[in-house]
């Protein structure tokens, strides 16, 4: 026979009185069987009220038969009591704290994968010929202009595009001369350090999640 078969049946004993039934389950939700002299603290809906073993019996070999009796509070009881209720309150909060840290975690590890799987914000994302355009012209400086044809991959599309975004400026030159210049504007200049750092915190995402992996 297992554990979970065999059975602990609580019976309060009242004198004139038949047998009261008060618990009945298997021996693993008890640990182990109530022995003779032990207290037992039952909750009614908030009140306790406080059991002595008196007797115990063993049926069958199925399970056993404890017979208990009302006893009144002491000052020893309600001190145990006290002492419980006060680790089940430590208990609670100490389980409060670890839910609160791992709802934490699991969200900023949301926040991490959103990151790392979604794409740089629209406001200083740059594609495949923008980016180094505005590389190039960062290393050579903010407003300083360079001439255009100097600037490798700069075509007519991008030039609009960077330009429509206030990212560059456009001065003309001489229209034979093809000697029209370029040059990066703070607002260029702030959307490359923004990607930058958005990259940094992907890469940072990238190895607290993974680690070396």
């Amino acid at each position: 026979m297992s554990e979970v078969d065999v059975r602990i049946r609580i019976y309060e004993m009242i004198d004139g009185k038949p047998l009261s039934p008060l618990l009945d389950y298997p021996l693993s939700f008890f640990g182990s069987c109530p022995n003779v002299g032990d207290t037992m603290a039952m909750d009614y809906g908030g009140d306790h009220k406080f059991y002595s073993v008196s007797r115990r019996y063993n049926i069958k070999l199925k399970g056993w038969a404890v017979i208990v009796r009302e006893v009144p509070t002491s000052p020893q009881i309600e001190a145990v009591m006290k002492a419980w209720e006060a680790d089940d309150a430590w208990d609670a909060k100490l389980d409060a704290q670890e839910k609160a840290e791992e709802e934490k975690l699991s969200l900023k590890r949301s926040e991490q994968r959103q990151l790392i799987m979604s794409k740089p914000p629209s406001e200083f994302a740059l594609d495949y010929w923008e980016e180094p355009i505005i590389e190039r012209l960062k290393k050579i400086g903010v407003g300083k202009h360079v001439r255009i044809s100097a600037i490798k991959g700069l075509g007519e599309n991008t030039r609009r595009k960077l330009e429509k975004r206030g990212f560059i400026i456009v001065q003309a030159g001489n229209a034979k001369a093809h000697n029209d210049t370029v040059a990066l504007t703070p607002a260029g200049a702030k959307a490359w350090k923004s990607l930058l750092a958005h990259r940094k915190k992907v890469e940072a995402a990238k190895a607290e999640m993974f680690g070396d992996s």
